[in-house]
């Protein structure tokens, strides 16, 4: 999949700024940005309904002068038609040539959804549940949401990343643009954070943790020495008492090992970085 030129301002504020970049088929990447930005702007101008002539994302299988299926899920599902909810799912499944209806029925069965009901009059979690219908019922390609668990409750939205991790395993590529830290941390394998326009960082999940700032408590039995984590430039002492020390390392913990294990610890208390807290410090940072 190929993001070409992907420049955009919402309101003078400037959303993403010329941002290209290539991905392999089967991957999971989430774009972080302030909640301040435009929601569904991701899926406008990725998807080329801004400029039909000229989608910013291509997915590599698409032939010379076409672009293969691309699926959307927006942060609000608009929806305009005075039908049942199993007319606009028939109707969408036939604009998409479904052929599995099979498999229509099961996400309707797992994510508990009644398509009997008018699809004007959903409640925000059911428009989201049929959202997640119709941009899974064709198996597409290349997906891309928007906060795709919004509204839902916890089992519904245990459910929906489920569901996209088996279209991920299957060689869909998920393009998903969030604030919401707990959904990335569940879908994402690949995470970019977005800065005024700028794509600051883009990393393996697993990366951006291993290398984020981790909060150590150690007690020691007998006192150590003062200077003990004095040449260490990746561990900055947070409190020193007499026998206990706390300290946040950046990166490997390997050199705090080393040294520790020349004093018999009595207690360690390892608290691993949340993903919201490296996005809060390169955020927050310059």
């Amino acid at each position: 999949m190929t993001v070409a030129g992907l420049k955009c301002f919402y309101h003078s504020k400037r959303i993403y700024n010329h941002l290209e970049r290539n991905y392999s088929s089967g991957k999971k990447i989430d774009i972080s940005r302030s909640a301040d930005s435009s929601e569904s702007e991701p899926c406008i101008r990725f998807s080329g309904i801004s400029d039909p002539k000229s989608p910013l994302i291509v997915p590599a299988s698409a032939s010379a002068g076409s672009v293969a299926p691309i699926n959307c899920l927006f942060f609000e599902l608009l929806v305009i038609a005075d039908e049942d909810d199993s007319e606009t799912i028939k109707f969408f499944g036939n604009l998409k040539h479904v052929s599995d209806w099979s498999y229509i029925e099961s996400l309707i069965e797992r994510l508990d959804f009644d398509s009997t009901r008018k699809t004007k009059d959903l409640s925000k979690g059911n428009k989201q549940k049929l959202g997640l219908i119709l941009a899974l019922m064709n198996k597409p390609k290349l997906l891309v949401l928007d906060e795709p668990t919004s509204g839902l409750d916890p089992l519904m939205q245990q459910t929906s990343i489920d569901l996209l991790k088996e279209i991920q395993q299957n060689g869909t590529t998920i393009f998903l643009s969030s604030h919401i830290f707990s959904e990335i941390d569940k879908v994402a394998e690949t995470v970019g954070f977005i800065k005024e326009g700028e794509l600051i960082v883009e990393d393996e999940l697993d990366t951006l943790k291993a290398n984020a700032v981790k909060s150590l408590s150690i007690e020691f039995k007998h006192p150590i020495p003062e200077d003990l984590f004095k040449d260490s430039t990746n561990i900055q002492i947070v409190e020193s008492k007499d026998t206990s020390v706390t300290i946040n390392v950046t990166g490997p913990v390997d050199d705090v090992i080393k040294k520790i294990s020349q004093f018999e610890v009595v207690d360690l208390l390892s608290e691993e970085a949340s993903l919201e807290d490296v996005f809060m410090n390169y955020y927050g940072s310059n």
